[in-house]
């Protein structure tokens, strides 16, 4: 497979020798302590959804700010209330649900529930089982409560509006500042248009409610879950002069450039396997993907393979300018240029014992998160 030349990038880019190991860091803008707190989930129980004739304790502002004010409970004790919280808002987007998709008009109207923004950050989506992950925005802040529930329908012409899954998405917050994104798992039965209903406690009880459409594919461009990925072999120390060919890393680990995938695959342990451009990479978050992975790698070395390969075939050569830059044919191999309007963004692939991919990871993935996957392969093999 022949490696692609990328269109001339016109931006602004130093060479990877002239970057400091903090490229990336995105300074947010400054809140005041009452945004802070308006943008987050604060929990202590109260009875308002009635579930099976029981009645459920559910998280709400009103009681946690007299909590907080006598330092009872702080907004971290309440991750204990995580289980209930999420029980109480599955239980009242189902409600929202039901009565959107309700076929008679009521009596008398109902409020629509407050909307928030959503940007989908997973894209390449197959039928089967997917990794998602979005962003919640409210009115002046990117919402940071600790969970988010999440309802999937098919909306393709002839699909049932019924409800296909449900689901609650943990937030995850990425490194340089307070910007986050919620993760879960889905599975989708077929092809088409999607939506997601996502939905996050508000400070009166109340649910706000964000539509997050979605495209899904037959078979997705990168490696299903569950499917043997390409053998194709990546470039390590035994095949370059020094590190700057592998590499646009400012300070690389030379432990995740010893092994090439397929001879990682065959010695029957789990691998994680990573792409990304640590130093040319124009989304900020890039830099610290790699060192995510290098955290994880000193957790579990011996117990698993580490490697990465740099998105670019040529960083050396790049000095600042894309224009220069091939992409490396070992991503193409695993589909990453077939995605719509892929450029050069991270992604991280865990196999098991196998061989076979259990875990993707597109965009930036915390260490606690692919420590959690690394965990389950292991545990499997």
């Amino acid at each position: 497979m022949h490696s692609q030349t990328l269109p001339h990038y016109k931006g602004p880019l130093r060479s990877p020798k002239s970057l400091p190991p903090s490229r990336g860091k995105v300074r947010m803008g400054v809140k005041t302590e009452a945004k802070k707190r308006s943008a987050r989930a604060r929990f202590t129980p109260i009875s308002i959804f009635p579930l099976k004739g029981e009645e459920v304790l559910c998280p709400t502002q009103r009681v946690a700010q007299s909590s907080l004010s006598t330092g009872k409970r702080s907004w971290r004790s309440a991750r204990s209330y995580a289980k209930v919280y999420g029980v109480c808002l599955l239980a009242a987007l189902a409600v929202l649900l039901a009565s959107a998709c309700a076929q008679e008009p009521a009596a008398t109207p109902t409020p629509e529930p407050p909307t928030l923004s959503a940007l989908l950050a997973t894209t390449d989506l197959g039928v089967g089982d997917n990794r998602i992950s979005f962003l919640l925005v409210g009115e002046d802040s990117i919402i940071t409560a600790p969970e988010a529930s999440v309802a999937s329908r098919s909306v393709s012409t002839g699909a049932s509006m019924d409800v296909k899954e449900r689901a609650i998405a943990s937030f995850r917050l990425w490194p340089y500042g307070t910007r986050g994104s919620y993760v879960t798992s889905l599975t989708f039965d077929a092809p088409g248009d999607w939506e997601l209903h996502a939905g996050v406690m508000n400070e009166d009880g109340g649910v706000s409610v964000a539509r997050i459409p979605l495209e899904v594919k037959e078979a997705s461009f990168t490696p299903a879950i569950g499917s043997e990925p390409p053998t194709i072999a990546n470039k390590t120390l035994d095949d370059v002069i020094h590190l700057g060919q592998l590499t646009s890393w400012s300070t690389p680990d030379p432990d995740l450039y010893t092994e090439s995938i397929p001879d990682a695959l065959a010695k029957g342990i789990p691998a994680l396997v990573a792409f990304s451009s640590p130093s040319l990479c124009t989304s900020p978050t890039c830099g610290p993907q790699i060192e995510a992975v290098r955290e994880v790698k000193n957790r579990y070395k011996g117990r698993a393979s580490f490697i990465h390969v740099e998105v670019y075939d040529n960083p050396d050569e790049i000095q600042g300018d894309l224009g220069r830059a091939r992409y490396s044919p070992v991503i193409e191999a695993w589909g990453l240029t077939r995605i719509e309007d892929y450029f050069n963004e991270s992604w991280v692939f865990i196999m098991g014992a196998d061989g076979r991919v259990m875990f993707k990871y597109e965009g930036f993935t915390s260490a606690e998160e692919l420590a959690e996957g690394l965990r389950q392969a292991l545990e499997a093999a």
